[in-house]
């Protein structure tokens, strides 16, 4: 299943032109007032201001200060992304790709979001890992898309983490190694990557390659269960059965541990009191 992109509401806060009237529009959405941040958009955005074409973009896109109109939101991420933007970019880009405003078309989808990657996003690089593995807009490459994939989890996107994680663990397109797998779940959890809770915590709890620990399998998978993973909790269950009462205690005491560094190691290869069980 291709991503969808994140909403824009952080990328509008952090964003700071020179023009006081987009500050002040910026100032006027975070309040609620989406009309008076579109009176203070429009003539910017008209007069060629990427930053402000993409905010007018969002405010058509969910409908607020205006009527709601894809096709419109499209335009104006188009008129940004022409000019560089990457977040528009990878908008325009997820707009082909789901039809989102447009027609759908996969092929200008993966032209979009290779641009968005060449200029160093991340989320656009696995994307099209992610197109190039299924043919989708583009000849099928399982060569470039393992590339992108590792480009991108080196780069610390926490889905090509998991990715490449699985790639490992399955022996897909890279060596069959656990161990990979392991640290590469490892860091997508840290990361706060769900899905890598999951594998993290059963592999520590189910190896037969690798130290098990029990309590961390149940840290990882309270957590995972914070995240809202479907299948965290019947699996925590499973191997809380397994613990007695004070390696269930423990492991609740570290949810409130900040020695995330300690428990990253630990995560990755340190066999606890509970191995070998």
């Amino acid at each position: 299943m291709l991503p969808r992109i994140a909403a824009l509401g952080a990328a509008l806060l952090l964003a700071t032109p020179a023009a006081a009237d987009y500050d002040g529009g910026v100032a006027a959405y975070v309040r609620g007032q989406f009309t008076e941040a579109y009176q203070a958009w429009k003539p910017l955005a008209e007069a060629g201001q990427p930053r402000a074409q993409l905010a007018l973009g969002k405010l058509y896109s969910e409908g607020r200060g205006v009527l709601k109109d894809d096709k419109m939101a499209t335009e104006w991420y188009r008129k940004a992304a022409e000019q560089g933007l990457v977040e528009a970019q990878v908008l325009v880009a997820e707009a082909y790709l789901y039809g989102t405003g447009v027609a759908a078309d996969p092929k200008t989808a993966a032209d979009w979001f290779k641009r968005a990657s060449d200029q160093g996003d991340m989320q656009a690089r696995f994307t099209l890992a992610a197109m190039a593995m299924s043919g989708t807009g583009v000849e099928r490459d399982e060569a470039l898309a393992v590339r992108l994939y590792r480009e991108a989890a080196d780069a610390g996107y926490p889905l090509a983490m998991t990715t490449v994680g699985v790639l490992y663990y399955n022996g897909d397109y890279l060596p069959k190694s656990e161990q990979q797998a392991r640290e590469w779940f490892a860091r997508a959890a840290k990361a706060g990557q769900s899905d890598a809770m999951v594998f993290l915590a059963r592999s520590l709890s189910r190896s037969a390659a690798l130290p098990r620990d029990y309590v961390m399998a149940y840290y990882w998978y309270t957590l995972a269960m914070k995240a809202g993973d479907p299948a965290a909790p019947k699996e925590r269950a499973e191997v809380a059965r397994g613990m007695p009462d004070y390696e269930v205690r423990r492991a609740e005491q570290l949810m409130n541990s900040s020695k995330t560094g300690e428990l990253f190691g630990r995560a990755l290869d340190i066999p606890s009191e509970t191995e070998g069980r």
